[in-house]
């Protein structure tokens, strides 16, 4: 380098002296001005280990004409470092290199009418650190080293690891970084200088090492603007497989991290009690099972901004969210669907009152008998919009009926929602016996549904298993190909079903008897279908004691063999249709014989016990005691009714049997083919 600053003098003086020789000619006189000085570096080493502290030494400038000559030192620096001078003004400053690379020290000197510059070029080297073993005293890696982990690199004995920005941590085969309990890992890296735990160079292939293991709860263990790639060969424990693993009551955050080329999971969560305390903006591809593969009590922690390649699920594995936690479950980017590879319960058995949100646009798959269930106490909230409904359906390839178990509610919140949610290709079975269907809601338990659609069930779409069973709200909904009734409900409920609400033709609403009163409904108004869709009666319902009944024009109703329909005491049934959507009691399709069903029977004197313009068909099979005649409709003694408008027909025995003293206004009627008499013992 001095040899190149003394050709730039020769230069300049011949420069100079050509100037002089000008004004020479031109003044006929001498020079009076002053010459430039000379820049000159002199360093300590041109080649130097990171963090070997470098001498810059501008001393050998000079000026011929002996003028003092002030100092402006500069630094270019590689990527990565943060060196800088001591003094860019003194005469011999000094800098630290902290990362590999090369350091160019630029010089200006001035004599206060001229100046001059030159550079030095000092390269930084690193060598090769090799990790492995056990670090039990807090520790630090830096961008300015170089690292190579030779096998299993484990903190432990409550030691943290700190691992700066920039850092390169290459693995060679089976290697990994393993946190103890107790101890921290804390990889914090920045987005212009992220922190890379790779394989080692030439091997950049799947399963090349083994990943990072945290076996610790510490809350302060991190990944932050972390990658970690080629990693899943294996596990230094029973835990499984994966880029990043999380065992049974450990913990982690990763954030703005790319987990990528792992040979089994990316990301791990191995056991229900596994614990992400953070996760956004993170980035998998290329991993050969899951992106994702975490315990049903995690998924929460899942954002809808962190990115999975297409085709890809996040695997929920099942679990119970349990204890008293609020959950809301994100949607996913670019529309990846959760896939449930077991059962998913909200709520233990044992108590507590969990809650689990459903945001808007939610995909859920679910594998063979898989299910979701609300225990008692615990809240399903999903709550989607027509735009963005909430979807529950069979994973990908297996779109059809009884592939998985369904939705079940065995609590009675009154929080309990399914709004714009479609639920399709369920009723392989029950956890229990509360027997099969898309939505099951146990005895005792509740839940609104509305603007939603159950489809392909292998066993009923809807069904309410006892009498306490509730609908707090039902409106709107979809109901196609289930396999048994779109809906099966208890006769307490049958009030809540909408006349907006939409069946298959041929379909029925299948309701099994209960009583009014005993199940807590009183006042319960039954709605025509749409479609004419009919409700078809299982078992005996009853109007209880102190409940009454309107039905409105236009309803359907269907009775299974020897089913029949009591209005007890106390109680009223005001079936008042029109001559143009008349109501219908009639025998199952099918079957429409006389005597195929046992009848409609009143057992009360209320004033509002009226059937008009109601057809009565296919009745009087067999007598409703104390009735002693069957009949298409029986009155009981000391019990009335109005029946005006109305068609009974195909009874069994008689068309209307009035057990005497009872009171009954026939008017308008029209009797056929009943084998006994059209009325009798009638006043």
């Amino acid at each position: 380098m001095r040899s190149v600053h003394s050709l730039r003098v020769v230069v300049l003086s011949l420069v100079c002296g050509g100037a002089l020789v000008f004004v020479g000619c031109d003044s006929g006189g001498t020079n009076g001005g002053s010459q430039p000085p000379t820049a000159d570096i002199t360093v300590s080493s041109s080649t130097v280990d990171a963090g070997t502290q470098v001498v810059l030494d501008g001393s050998a400038s000079s000026d011929p004409d002996g003028d003092a000559l002030s100092y402006s030192w500069s630094l270019d620096t590689p990527s990565g470092s943060n060196a800088s001078l001591s003094d860019p003004s003194a005469e011999k400053p000094t800098f630290t290199p902290d990362v590999g690379g090369d350091y160019v020290a630029g010089l200006e000197v001035s004599d206060g009418d001229a100046t001059a510059s030159s550079s030095e070029t000092i390269t930084a080297q690193t060598s090769t650190v090799q990790l492995s073993g056990t670090i039990t005293t807090d520790s630090t890696l830096t961008a300015a080293q170089n690292y190579v982990v030779t096998g299993g690199l484990t903190i432990s004995n409550d030691a943290t690891l700190t691992i700066e920005p920039g850092v390169h941590l290459p693995f060679q085969s089976g290697a990994g970084l393993y946190v103890d309990p107790d101890a921290v890992l804390d990889a914090d890296g920045t987005s212009g200088e992220p922190i890379t735990m790779t394989a080692t160079t030439g091997n950049e292939q799947s399963g090349w090492w083994q990943g990072v293991f945290s076996f610790s709860a510490e809350p302060n263990n991190l990944l932050d603007h972390v990658e970690v790639r080629h990693a899943g060969s294996g596990s230094p424990s029973t835990v499984d497989d994966g880029g990043v693993v999380v065992a049974g009551g450990s913990a982690l955050t990763v954030t703005n991290s790319t987990i990528a080329q792992s040979g089994a999971d990316g990301l791990l969560l191995h056991e229900e009690n596994s614990t992400l305390d953070g996760f956004s903006n993170n980035t998998f591809s290329g991993n050969a099972e899951a992106p994702v593969n975490i315990p049903f009590t995690n998924i929460g922690a899942i954002d809808g901004g962190s990115t999975v390649p297409d085709g890809k699920t996040v695997k929920v594995w099942g679990g119970t969210i349990s204890g008293s936690r609020d959950v809301t479950v994100n949607a996913l980017d670019a529309d990846t669907p959760y896939r449930f590879a077991r059962g998913a319960t909200i709520g233990a058995s044992s108590g507590g009152a969990s809650s689990v949100t459903i945001n808007p646009g939610v995909e859920m798959t679910f594998e063979a008998d898989a299910g979701l269930y609300v225990s008692s106490g615990s809240v399903l909230s999903a709550d989607g919009t027509a735009d963005n409904p909430i979807t529950m359906t069979a994973t990908e390839g297996n779109a059809q009926p009884g592939w998985w178990q369904g939705v079940f509610v065995f609590s009675n919140d009154a929080n309990n929602l399914l709004d714009h949610v479609e639920v399709r290709h369920t009723g392989s079975g029950s956890p229990n016996t509360v027997g099969d269907g898309g939505v099951v809601v146990a005895g005792g338990s509740a839940v609104t549904l509305t603007n939603s659609t159950i489809a392909q069930s292998a066993a009923y779409g809807l069904l309410l298993t006892e009498g306490n069973a509730t609908l707090d709200g039902f409106s709107a909904n979809t109901f196609a190909d289930n396999a048994d009734a779109p809906i099966y409900l208890p006769f307490s409920n049958i009030g809540r079903i909408d006349g907006t609400t939409t069946f298959p033709d041929g379909k029925t609403v299948r309701v099994f008897g209960t009583s009014l009163s005993e199940d807590g409904a009183t006042d319960v108004t039954l709605t025509a279908l749409s479609g004419d869709t009919p409700y078809r009666f299982a078992s005996s319902p009853a109007v209880g004691d102190d409940a009454s009944m309107t039905i409105e024009p236009g309803v359907e109703m269907t009775f299974e063999s020897d089913v029949g329909f009591r209005v007890s005491d106390n109680s009223s049934l005001t079936a008042d249709g029109t001559s143009e959507t008349p109501i219908t009691m009639t025998a199952t399709a099918g079957n429409a014989q006389q005597g195929w069903w046992r009848g409609i029977a009143f057992y009360s004197d209320n004033a509002n016990n009226l059937l008009n313009h109601v057809e009565v068909r296919h009745a009087g099979r067999s007598i409703m005691s104390p009735i002693p005649e069957a009949a298409n409709v029986a009155i009981s003694v000391g019990a009335s009714l109005d029946i005006t408008n109305s068609t009974v027909t195909d009874s069994g025995n008689h068309g209307i049997y009035c057990d005497p003293p009872s009171s009954a206004t026939l008017s308008g009627n029209t009797y056929q083919n009943n084998a006994g008499q059209n009325t009798e013992e009638c006043p």
